[in-house]
């Protein structure tokens, strides 16, 4: 179901009908606007729905019921009242570029968003992905080692960090298609790494965070 939402998505903004094969197989230059403007990748409320009825979604939630899911944040925006809930595609021979290596926490800083709001985790579920040669490349540090800078372009706002590590700095676990990572929002480094598999990367990618109690929605620390 989750690959046939991706797909719509794909094929609407690039006005073609695609097949699941044929999106593993598209360039970077077809998929241009959707690598670049994460509006495109966001799912809507109907379609977070959908995602969170699957089995896996229901079983996961079940077992963690203290968890919730996060207001989105829109590049243009900011903040917004929908559930985040987003795609990533990645290309053959992309990723892999230490400059985008970041702390999740970094784009909430950008954005202003209070740390009561923020998420805790982020679940990172591969759609498809090559083990070894394609996927999440993780490294848990202290929040305040690395720093960034804040980036402007056309698209969005994000953080640039500042001496970036080399890539062998990071792990980088074997994941196969249906397999995920989950790691903490604060102070976990983390990027795409080098898409050097016969085929494009697709991940899905779900922010959540402890459920929270009135008292402390009301009386967010800053």
């Amino acid at each position: 179901m989750v690959r046939e939402m991706i797909c719509d998505r794909v094929s609407n903004v690039l006005c073609e009908e695609i097949s699941y094969d044929e999106l593993l197989s598209l360039p970077k230059k077809a998929l241009d606007n959707v690598i670049r403007k994460k509006q495109l990748r966001m799912f809507s409320p109907t379609e977070v729905q959908k995602v969170l009825g699957t089995l896996s979604a229901t079983h996961f939630f079940k077992k963690n019921g203290g968890f919730e899911l996060v207001k989105a944040t829109d590049p243009l925006l900011g903040q917004i009242e929908d559930f985040e809930l987003y795609f990533r595609i990645v290309p053959v021979e992309e990723g892999g570029n230490k400059e985008l290596g970041h702390i999740d926490w970094w784009y909430d800083e950008i954005y202003g968003i209070p740390k009561n709001d923020r998420p805790q985790y982020k679940i990172w579920i591969s759609i498809n992905t090559e083990p070894g040669l394609s996927g999440l490349m993780v490294k848990k540090v202290l929040p305040d080692i690395y720093s960034y800078r804040t980036l402007r372009t056309a698209y969005s706002s994000r953080p640039q960090i500042n001496d970036p590590p080399g890539l062998d700095f990071y792990d980088f676990p074997a994941i196969s298609p249906g397999q995920a990572i989950v790691f903490e929002s604060e102070n976990v480094l983390h990027l795409g790494s080098p898409n050097n598999g016969d085929l494009n990367r697709i991940s899905l990618e779900i922010p959540i965070r402890p459920k929270l109690t009135e008292g402390l929605r009301k009386n967010p620390k800053s």
